[in-house]
């Protein structure tokens, strides 16, 4: 049997190639340093903004034995149109993409963000460097509203877990219609108008031409929880917590900044929590 030359361009731990290789005992791992043509199949890392180079390259060198090529990107479809492959490349080259499997992970990777907001994690990380446990009022998720920017299956999922938390949902979507686990879904044109009343904004948008109508473009609006939950500053010279030193990407963590609008108790008694940490 003939060897499949594989070229994997992502940074892969030995155990996983070890994985691709017991597909099948055909397969044939290229060097790192081997140029892409050499290779029948190419599980591809590029970034999507040089991925159409890279494809058209790949696909028209001299000598080109390529025949299936893998981005590990989801929304690959507009990089492909934009390499401007003829129809008989198309068809010479399969293209597939990985949609759907990053659903779980960012979907997860979004609620930290918004519980890390929520919870005051900044102030969190202060006080842990300060070794202070002062009582504070957190926040919460549920009855917060959550604006969702593109309901494909990473969208579907952040609205899905947001949902558990008690949030409500609004998503924006270019053909509006009825969409699991999101309870409001509206066009892009609505985009301004629906801003103000979000408490918070995930994008899962691909960066494509039709989807560069960002929210940076609509509303200089802050989100309710930037930086909420952050600690006063404090004039101590014991006080270890610093912005660029402690407390890493959270530079605004020792900068007093307060949420948009404070929680008010509802006529079921339910209000924000207040914790002592």
């Amino acid at each position: 049997m003939s060897p499949v030359p594989v070229a994997v361009t992502v940074p892969l731990e030995p155990e996983l190639l070890a994985q691709i290789e017991a597909v099948d005992e055909r397969i044939e791992l290229l060097d790192a340093s081997a140029p892409l043509e050499e290779a029948e199949v190419v599980l591809l890392g590029t970034q999507p903004r040089r991925l159409p180079d890279v494809l058209r390259d790949a696909v028209r060198a001299n000598g080109s034995r390529v025949r299936w090529i893998h981005s590990i990107w989801a929304g690959a479809g507009e990089q492909v149109a934009a390499a401007e492959l003829t129809r008989e490349e198309l068809e010479r080259v399969a293209i597939t993409t990985s949609a759907g499997v990053h659903a779980t992970p960012l979907a997860e990777f979004a609620l930290l963000g918004l519980l890390a907001f929520a919870k005051g994690l900044p102030r969190l990380l202060c006080a842990k460097a300060d070794r202070r446990w002062d009582r504070y009022v957190m926040d919460e998720l549920r009855d917060r509203t959550l604006l969702v920017l593109g309901v494909g299956s990473i969208g579907r999922e952040v609205a899905r877990l947001a949902g558990a938390f008690g949030m409500h949902t609004i998503g924006i979507k270019r053909t509006p219609g009825e969409v699991a686990h999101v309870d409001e879904v509206h066009p892009p044109e609505r985009l301004r108008e629906l801003l103000p009343h979000a408490d918070a904004v995930v994008v899962t948008l691909p960066s494509t031409a039709a989807t560069r109508w960002s929210t940076r473009r609509r509303s200089s609006r802050r989100s309710a929880w930037a930086g909420s939950g952050a600690p006063r500053s404090t004039s101590s010279p014991r006080s270890r917590c610093r912005p660029r030193a402690r407390c890493g990407s959270f530079r605004t963590c020792c900068s007093r900044l307060t949420p948009r609008r404070a929680r008010t108790t509802s006529s079921s008694g339910s209000s924000r929590s207040s914790a002592t940490t």
